[in-house]
This record gives C-alpha cells, structure tokens and sequence, in this order.
C-alpha cells in the first residue's frame, strides 16, 4: 500500500486509523532473498 501525507502528525493520525494495533517491522528485501548475486554453479 502506498499513501502520502501532508505532514508527520497527518501520517501518524491516518496509520492509527487503518492500522489500530501498530505498524510491524518485516524483513528488508535483500534479507528476504530478493538480491541479484548470483549462486555458485550459474552460468
């Protein structure tokens, strides 16, 4: 979901509203085995 706000105590109000118990933290991309390295024996 992307959203933009006027300002930080905008954003804030309207993450209470959709998201009442709290924001949580996921795993980054490139933790989440999303990087373009490649892996040993690829030719």
């Amino acid at each position: 979901m992307i959203h933009g706000s006027d300002g930080e105590d905008t954003a804030g109000a309207e993450l209470a509203l959709w998201f009442p118990e709290g924001v949580m933290e996921g795993p980054k991309t490139a933790s989440a085995g999303s990087t373009n390295d490649r892996v040993k024996g690829d030719v």
